[in-house]
């Protein structure tokens, strides 16, 4: 059994992951809001999403969190008392809640990492003793009862006949003789007060008073009915029951929830892997690849059935790794949608109106995939509200609405995805531009015919070149188009592309290869040879000292309690401390080590489909092609540790 201290870090644990999706629903239900204010289904959303954040704030005792999120539901529920919609400035105010609530958040996941809830000092397993029992009412409950139909038919009378509804839950002493029969008394005090729609665990059906009927030594009772809770705490009150719970629930959370918001669910269950959880499975599924190859290779000359087992351990290495590529998978519109408040908020600080509009974005890409393109696209969007949308007394000038809007079209076939990123502003100022590329003296080919969109880019991406006479936090130094370029230049069949015309706004069309993944490397240089490292798996850069060389039981080599490592593998004692002086930590699965190198030069963003690697005398130690051309740089597997 789980004692205080592990079941509070689950429930916290539980929590943060929770709040994070209500928070990323009620930022995306507010975007869509703003636009639409008077979608009552969109308050109603979002209404439920906070109430349901403050439901388990409240239960966890995270009242600050809860705060915030009983001000959404005022100023919402105030809003539909009205039968009105929310006015523009309290967008502000949610938005400000959210962002309050995710600091706190981030507070609650340092102090989880740091100071891990302690147990109940009474009792190690945080067991309090067996004393006079306590009834404690607390805020609504996380968990609520999966409902049979008949059982809803009751909840649904009851509630047109104005009843409360609770859920009363029951702790008995660990030492009670017949918990089954003590539960069953408590259930036949609670049908003289209460009517009793569901039980857990479900009592009846033939079971017998069972001694070692454990399950009931925690019953919970969901009851409806018009008593106070003195009433309920009398009757349960009796000898051998340690605690008793009383917590008010609320119909519409109960009968609502099968049919909530059905479409953003695949199942009837759903799990989240965090993307540490998936890099681990992928390099499961490497190592399992290498471990195939190499049995195929020194078994090639055994019997058919060998062969035979090997080709089914090689279709299933494939299938898994298949898999694995599968739920890596994330749809573009869940990476892009965050950005909505980057253009909102972005505008807003300019004294401009801009939202971000999605069109054809629900096809999937690979995840790391998914996070370049929102790197990319974010300094295009940034772009096009701080130099392309103009205020509201400009727009109304030239006869637009007073809200600028930007777009993000997507479309895939098998060879490559596009995506067009358009805004209705002013368009790109090509004197302007010119001239500024004038004075600081850049010029490129062809320049005199800067009527060309792909001479007006070709000047854009140069370092440098920015329409902003005196940048600041909102714009920049003209580095991000050129940062874009680079990026997208990696690829084979990169391309980007634009478009602009006065008055009618700008078009950046970025052309990728569909179906890439991004390795992140780091190049590092040790003697007089390159090596290229999965950055996702270096935990740490650092300096090394000498006195932190120490010599471990078998004679190998340890720094600061970790075996240090060379390219060419692990590195023992001597009577000579190694030349080297930096180290990068690499964590690979369940190991730890420390590498020992000459330089680390640069980082590098290769497309996994663009990489091949051939498996050399070394285990470890690969040759490498990129884009088909043999590389000077070699690849050094993490699996070294």
């Amino acid at each position: 059994m789980k004692n205080n201290k592990t079941l509070e870090k689950d429930l916290i644990a539980s929590f943060i992951l929770d709040a994070d999706l209500y928070l990323e629903r009620m930022g995306r239900y507010l975007l869509e809001l703003e636009s639409k204010p008077q979608d009552k289904e969109l308050i109603r959303r979002i209404y439920r999403a906070a109430h349901s954040l403050k439901s388990e704030a409240d239960y966890l005792d995270q009242q600050e969190i809860a705060a915030e999120a009983h001000r959404i539901e005022n100023a919402l529920e105030a809003t539909e008392a009205n039968h009105g919609a929310p006015i523009f400035k309290q967008f502000d105010g949610f938005f400000a809640c959210i962002d309050r609530i995710h600091e706190m958040l981030d507070q609650l996941k340092v102090r989880k990492k740091t100071h891990p809830p302690e147990a109940d000092d009474d009792d190690p397993d945080g067991n309090r003793g067996s004393g006079e029992s306590k009834s404690t009412f607390s805020a609504p409950a996380m968990i609520l009862p999966d409902i049979s139909s008949f059982e809803r038919l009751l909840l649904q009378e009851a509630a047109r006949r104005g009843e409360r509804f609770f859920k009363i839950s029951v702790d008995l002493d660990p030492a009670v003789a017949m918990p089954y029969a003590k539960a069953y008394l408590l259930l036949s005090n609670l049908e003289q007060l209460l009517n009793v729609v569901h039980t857990f665990p479900p009592f009846g059906g033939g079971r017998k008073e069972n001694q070692g009927d454990r399950q009931f030594l925690s019953p919970i009772f969901f009851c409806t009915g018009s008593i106070e809770e003195a009433d309920i705490h009398r009757a349960l009150n009796v000898d051998q029951v340690r605690s008793i719970q009383i917590s008010p629930l609320d119909y519409h959370a109960v009968l609502e929830r099968q049919s909530f918001e059905p479409t953003e669910y695949q199942s009837d269950y759903s799990v989240r892997i965090a993307g540490s959880a998936l890099e681990d499975l992928n390099s499961y599924v490497d190592e399992l690849k290498i471990r195939s190859y190499r049995l195929r290779r020194d078994l090639s000359g055994q019997s058919g059935e060998v062969q035979r087992q090997l080709n089914l351990l090689s279709n299933i290495v494939s299938g898994l790794e298949n898999f694995a590529r599968t739920i890596s998978l994330v749809k573009l519109s869940d990476v892009l949608s965050p950005h909505g408040r980057l253009v909102r908020d972005q505008a807003r600080k300019l004294g401009k109106e801009a939202e971000l509009l999605l069109e054809n974005c629900d096809l999937t890409v690979d995840r790391r995939a998914g996070e370049l393109i929102s790197d990319i696209v974010l300094h295009i969007l940034r772009n096009a509200v701080v130099h392309g949308i103009e205020t509201p007394v400009e727009r109304a000038k030239l006869k637009k609405s007073s809200k600028g809007r930007v777009r993000i079209s997507a479309d895939m076939d098998k060879d490559k995805i596009q995506l067009r990123i358009s805004d209705d502003g002013a368009g790109i100022d090509v004197q302007k531009i010119q001239k500024i590329a004038d004075r600081r003296g850049i010029s490129i080919e062809s320049s005199e015919y800067l009527d060309d969109n792909d001479a007006l880019l070709a000047l854009l991406v140069q370092p440098g070149v920015t329409s902003s006479e005196n940048p600041d936090s909102h714009s920049g130094r003209g580095y991000g188009l050129d940062l874009v370029q680079q990026r997208i230049k990696q690829f084979e069949g990169g391309k980007l592309e634009l478009e602009t015309k006065p008055r009618r706004g700008s078009t950046f069309t970025i052309t990728l290869p569909s179906g890439f993944s991004i390795l992140p490397l780091t190049i590092v240089r040790y003697k007089e040879q390159m090596y290229a490292i999965p950055s996702k798996n270096i935990q740490q850069e650092l300096e090394l000292t000498d006195e932190k060389f120490v010599r471990g039981q078998a004679g190998e080599l340890r720094w600061n309690s970790l075996q240090a490592f060379s390219p060419e593998g692990k590195l023992f004692s001597t009577d000579f401390d190694p030349l080297q002086k930096h180290g990068l930590v690499l964590n690979y699965l369940q190991d730890k080590g420390i590498l020992l190198v000459d330089e680390v030069l640069f980082q590098k963003e290769v497309p996994e489909d663009s990489m091949t690697l051939y498996i050399a005398g070394s285990p470890y130690i690969h040759k490498m092609d990129l884009y088909g051309a043999p590389s000077e740089i070699l690849y050094l597997s993490p699996s070294i540790v």
